[in-house]
């Protein structure tokens, strides 16, 4: 349960953090937060209500999935989703297409994630 309560907090940690980049470029959800990007259409501006408010949150979402995973699950985990959010926006971002290739990436990223896990439970 704790595994499964350290990811949800991760994987939330990450997509805010995401989202947030999204949101200092401009690009999160354009036609519902054209208003407030009218309002604020400094770059630098945005940045600051972005780490002032989704990056902290994010922040605490990723600290309490170390707490209920430890560093064992916790740091795979987080690069785990680390990467799986990068590409997620990746494709979004540039309007990809999901293919083979991207499928036995995240299967290699997933598996490597299991084998540290593995490994650090064995020492």
């Amino acid at each position: 349960m704790n595994i499964v309560l350290s990811a949800l907090c991760m994987a939330s940690g990450m997509a805010l953090i995401f989202a947030s980049l999204a949101f200092i470029n401009a690009q999160l959800l354009p036609s519902l937060l054209g208003g407030v990007y009218a309002i604020v259409p400094s770059a630098f501006m945005r940045t600051v209500i972005g780490a002032v408010s989704i990056v902290l949150v994010a922040n605490y979402l990723i600290a309490k999935g170390y707490m209920y995973g430890g560093q064992a699950y916790g740091g795979p985990l987080y690069v785990l989703c680390v990467i799986s959010g990068m590409i997620t926006m990746a494709m979004l971002v540039d309007n990809l297409s999901f293919n083979w290739h991207i499928f036995g990436g995240g299967l290699l990223l997933s598996a490597g994630a299991l084998w540290v896990v593995y490994g650090l439970s064995q020492g």
